[in-house]
C-alpha cells in the first residue's frame, strides 16, 4: 500500500454520476459475479479434515487490484457507480469485494450443514456454530489484510451509513469497516512504488445478526486524506491535460493531493 484516502460523505452530495458511470459500474459488477459464477466447494484434504488455506483462496481470491474501496454495504450501489466514473475517467479497473467475496454466508451455511447440524435434534451445535464461524471469518479477515497489502491505494467512502458521531467520536457499527481501517493504519507504507496497473476495493457487512443487537467501535481515520467532490473534479481534469505523456492516474491525484504540486 503507498496511499489512503477517505472521500467525504459531502462528495454524494454535490457530486454526481452519469448514466455512463452507472452503467459501467453495474457492467464491472457483473463481470466479478461471472468470475465466480462456477459451483464453489469446501476444499478437503481427507475424510473429516479440512484444507482452510485452499477453501480460502478459492472463496476469497486475491485480485490484481489499485484501489482497496472501503464502504458500508448500504452504500454499496454509490461504490459502484464510483467504480464505473473511475474506470470511465481513468481506465483503472474498480474491484469491490462484495462483489468477488459475497459468499461467506453461503460458505457458513455449507460448513454448518456438514459440521454442526443434528439430525436427532434438527438444531445446530452451539459451539461447533461459533467454531466454523471463527475460521471463516478468519479467512475473509486475512485475504481482506492480503488485499490491503497488495493494493496501492485504500479509498473509505465516509458517510452516515458508515460512521456516526458520539461525543465528537467517530464511530461504526461494521466490524469489517473497522477492521480495515485498523488494517490501513498499521500496513507499512511502501516507499518504493513499482508503477503498475491494479484495481479497486471495497468493504461491506457480511453477516446479517440481530438488529436489535449493536456493536460500536471507535474508528482512526486521521492517516486518511479527505477527498472532496472538487478533488475528483480536479484530479480529472488534470489527468485529461497530461493523458498524452502517459502519466498513471493515480500519480496524477498523489501530485494533487499529497505533493501538493
Amino acid at each position: 500500500m503507498y496511499s489512503r484516502f477517505k472521500i467525504n460523505k459531502s462528495v454524494f452530495d454535490n457530486f454526481t454520476f452519469g448514466p455512463s458511470d452507472k452503467a459501467k459500474g453495474k457492467q464491472l459488477k457483473r463481470e466479478y459475479i461471472e468470475e465466480i459464477k462456477n459451483e464453489l466447494k469446501v476444499k478437503l484434504i481427507g475424510e473429516n479434515i479440512i484444507d482452510g488455506t485452499a477453501t480460502q483462496n478459492e472463496w476469497f481470491p486475491q485480485i490484481k487490484a489499485d484501489i482497496f474501496l472501503s464502504h458500508s454495504h448500504k452504500d454499496l450501489e454509490r461504490a459502484n457507480e464510483l467504480a464505473g466514473w473511475i474506470k470511465n475517467n481513468f481506465n483503472l479497473d474498480v474491484f469491490i469485494d462484495s462483489n468477488l467475496w459475497g459468499e461467506s454466508d453461503k460458505l457458513l451455511r455449507e460448513l454448518d450443514d456438514e459440521i454442526c447440524y443434528q439430525k436427532n435434534t434438527k438444531t445446530y451445535n452451539y459451539y461447533k456454530r461459533n467454531f466454523t464461524t471463527s475460521h471463516v471469518h478468519m479467512m475473509l479477515s486475512n485475504s481482506l489484510a492480503e488485499m490491503i497489502d497488495k493494493t496501492e491505494c485504500l479509498m473509505f467512502l465516509e458517510t452516515s451509513s458508515s460512521v456516526s458521531i458520539y461525543n465528537t467520536i467517530k464511530q461504526t457499527e461494521s466490524p469489517w469497516i473497522y477492521n480495515e481501517l485498523f488494517l490501513s493504519s498499521i500496513i507499512r507504507i511502501d516507499e518504493n512504488l513499482i508503477r503498475s496497473k491494479t484495481k479497486y476495493f471495497s468493504a461491506t457487512e457480511r453477516t446479517k445478526i440481530n438488529e436489535d443487537v449493536k456493536f460500536k467501535y471507535k474508528l482512526k481515520i486521521d492517516h486518511l486524506i479527505d477527498l472532496k467532490g472538487r478533488d475528483l473534479i480536479e484530479w480529472k481534469n488534470k489527468y485529461k491535460e497530461l493523458i498524452r505523456n502517459e502519466v498513471h492516474p493515480l500519480d496524477v491525484l498523489y501530485n494533487t493531493k499529497i505533493y501538493k504540486i
